[in-house]
């Protein structure tokens, strides 16, 4: 298994924009690139919430990452 970053972004469109920021052999190295993301490449709000935007870890099977 493998962890995956995907952002979630409504960058000046009503419709959402998913994208893959990184691939990650365990949980913690996923979730520090997440606060990592969050902290230095998304707007935030005055409590540091993100805004227009959402990162989140999803677990992967390895296979699925791999191209056709």
């Amino acid at each position: 298994m493998k962890w995956v970053l995907v952002v979630i972004s409504f960058a000046g469109s009503p419709d959402p924009y998913p994208y893959n920021a990184g691939v990650f052999n365990d949980m913690y190295d996923c979730f520090w690139a997440r606060e990592w993301y969050i902290e230095n490449e998304l707007e935030l709000d005055e409590f540091d919430n993100p805004i227009n935007a959402q990162a989140v870890c999803v677990r992967v099977e390895e296979d699925l990452l791999k191209s056709p």
